[in-house]
């Protein structure tokens, strides 16, 4: 009976490996390529943003020295120490990108004002003196604000010339003051008042206007420091992170302009060290391709994926 039931307990044991083995196999044939296919589209949206803030390199790059130039390692450090681009990075980006925040900042301070009087209204009842002057204060905000989006679009016009923005950050500042509800919350806060006599509901959305602000605070911020740290990574904007390789810069001359063209350096030789990777291959089904390119002026990936 123990020899049975040894045999049977070792059984078991082997049994239970082997489960354990198995599913730890179909564990890694799901999570392993799905894993390295995310990867490398992950890598290919980097590959095309670099080649994009290298072109516009080459485009500031030329503006300052009337030419293009071959040499990435040269435009990068052109971006990264020439001060007369440093100085118009100041002048057109940084300097308004500050002046807003102040604007928006002292704009704030009125909506917290607005909002102290509606709390007196809440708790005093009607008056209509406090009333006409949560009006002005809310028609102040609203003038200010669109004042501070003209602002912010043309510096948006600016940062899509130049490479390596923290255009990502900027944006989603950007997207809340140019939405309709932003200026819509001030415009509910003067409804409630002159002409529902409703100060609970003006409150609330004067509490929203306020965290409005509190977010585009944020983004500012983070804008900020980003531009601040730009240069350090500026050395990446060389090469595709697939292969590691240099992008390819290939000066034409056109019937009256020169263009620089920039390609993804992924060639036969990449695809075919790919496919001979057992793992990414084999298990993870992995396939590269060329990244595309920037033929005089025009993404290649722009109208396909």
């Amino acid at each position: 009976m123990m020899m049975a039931a040894d045999r049977y307990g070792k059984g078991s044991i082997l049994y239970k490996i082997l489960i354990a083995v198995l599913a730890a196999a179909l564990v890694v044939a799901i999570v392993y390529p799905k894993k390295i296919w995310e990867n490398e589209a992950a890598y290919q949206a980097l590959c095309r943003e670099r080649m994009a803030d290298l072109y516009n390199a080459e485009l500031q790059y030329r503006n300052f020295n009337h030419r293009f130039s071959v040499s990435s390692a040269a435009v990068i450090k052109f971006i990264q120490s020439d001060q007369r681009y440093l100085s118009g990075v100041d002048s057109l980006v940084v300097q308004p990108l500050r002046n807003a925040q102040k604007a928006l900042d002292s704009l704030q301070q009125i909506q917290a004002f607005a909002d102290t009087l509606i709390g007196t209204l809440i708790a005093a009842g009607a008056d209509s003196g406090v009333i006409d002057s949560v009006d002005r204060l809310e028609d102040r905000v609203i003038e200010g604000s669109r004042h501070v989006r003209q602002v912010l679009e043309a510096v948006r016009e600016r940062m899509a010339a130049m490479p390596n923005m923290p255009v990502a950050a900027f944006e989603r500042g950007l997207n809340i003051i140019t939405r309709k509800d932003y200026f819509f919350k001030m415009e509910v806060v003067r409804r409630m008042l002159t002409a529902v006599g409703n100060p609970s509901l003006a409150r609330a959305s004067s509490r929203e206007a306020l965290e409005n602000f509190a977010m585009m605070d944020v983004c500012w911020r983070e804008t900020l420091a980003k531009l601040a740290a730009a240069s350090a990574a500026l050395d990446s904007l060389r090469w595709c992170p697939t292969v590691q390789d240099s992008f390819k810069i290939a000066l034409v001359d056109g019937s009256a302009l020169q263009f620089a063209n920039i390609a993804c350096p992924i060639d036969s030789t990449d695809v075919r060290r790919a496919r001979a990777d057992f793992f990414k291959s084999r298990i993870g089904a992995l396939k590269i391709s060329n990244h595309g390119r920037i033929d005089r002026g025009e993404k290649s990936w722009a109208s396909r994926p």
